[in-house]
């Protein structure tokens, strides 16, 4: 990180590499870090920051979508001489054929409503933005995962979006057989997608593909609401958005059993 961010020069996150960031391995659990300061406020904290502030251990695997996946974002603004957003925007979504997809912010979400269950009763969700808020809808989000899963190229367009060596990169397992503190299960990961993980126990894993996945199935889970993947074997693509969130335990058995049933009737 210390070679494009000057700021952390020496520091402790200084010495991260875009690995650990892409399959959260970076330790980087901080619960003081206010994402919602000015950028020199947060490079300020981080370039400060030692391994005791943090609640995970360096290189232990947690999800966690905040402190890593700003830094992330950060990252690519950097390379690419633009905001992030506009970037995979233009050269990510826009060629996938999935162009009406957009990152909100705060102004815009009476645009998407999305309730959680809590205390008896729905309330509405709050926003989180620390996270991406990619939105859009479920269509247009299984175009993205089709074209991941016809290497990487619009089958209707032919517009390419990674090259096949990048291809090959995002869906090697790089993170294979570890538990994952936040999951409390061991989750495989690629560099930004979660990997088919039922090896691990298909009636048990966490964000995962329906217990029929095959191991080639590749995708990633919103937060106790929604389910992206591609399973090349099957030749099948999901996106399946719902727009309540209920707790952890309810909303892994309710996405299995939709994922089986779908699987099931397509069958």
């Amino acid at each position: 990180m210390e070679h494009t961010f000057p700021e952390l020069k020496d520091s402790h996150l200084g010495h991260l590499n875009l690995l650990a960031l892409l399959t959260h391995q970076s330790g980087l659990c901080f619960a003081r870090l206010d994402l919602s300061a000015t950028e020199s406020e947060i490079y300020h904290v981080l370039a400060q920051a030692k391994p005791s502030d943090f609640q995970l251990q360096a290189g232990q695997p947690a999800y966690d979508p905040r402190g890593a996946w700003w830094l992330l974002g950060q990252w690519l603004t950097r390379h690419a001489g633009r905001p992030w957003p506009d970037y995979l925007h233009e050269m990510i979504l826009e060629p996938a054929g999935s162009g009406n997809m957009f990152f909100t912010q705060k102004h815009r979400l009476a645009e998407i409503p999305m309730e959680e269950w809590k205390s008896g009763r729905w309330e509405r969700a709050p926003w989180m933005p620390e996270l991406g808020n990619l939105c859009g809808s479920s269509q247009d989000l299984a175009r993205l995962y089709r074209t991941l899963m016809a290497g990487g190229v619009n089958p209707a367009s032919g517009k390419r979006i990674l090259q096949p060596t990048s291809m090959k990169k995002l869906l090697h397992r790089w993170r294979q057989g570890l538990q994952d503190l936040t999951f409390s299960h061991i989750v495989d990961f690629g560099l930004g997608v979660i990997l088919d993980s039922n090896r691990y126990g298909a009636s048990t894993v966490p964000y995962g593909f329906g217990s029929a996945s095959s191991e080639k199935a590749f995708g990633h889970g919103g937060s106790r609401s929604s389910v992206a993947f591609a399973d090349p074997d099957a030749e099948l693509v999901v996106a399946f958005c719902l727009i309540g969130q209920v707790s952890e335990p309810r909303h892994q058995a309710r996405m299995r059993e939709l994922l089986d049933l779908l699987r099931s009737e397509l069958a």
